[in-house]
């Protein structure tokens, strides 16, 4: 398992942390708004950022509590830029 430092991320008490509550997230969210030029993306990462952009920002910002190493690493990449 990958520890987290305590002070590189900090998620708040109410933070989801199972499966489940993370698909009904996604679905309750709805499509994401992505305020870039979409030139810049593939038709492929366009797609995920609609679907995926605000399950990915809950995960950076602490919202929903990682439940894989892939997204504790995805964390961890994106806290140090």
């Amino acid at each position: 398992m990958l520890l987290i430092p305590h002070y590189a991320y900090t998620r708040p008490l109410t933070a989801m942390s199972n499966k489940k509550e993370h698909l009904i997230y996604i679905k309750q969210k709805g499509e994401f708004n992505i305020r870039c030029s979409n030139a810049i993306f593939s038709n492929l990462e366009i797609t995920l950022l609609r679907k995926y952009g605000y399950w990915f920002s809950a995960l950076i910002n602490g919202d929903l509590e990682a439940i894989t190493k892939i997204q504790e690493e995805f964390i961890l990449s994106l806290i140090h830029i």
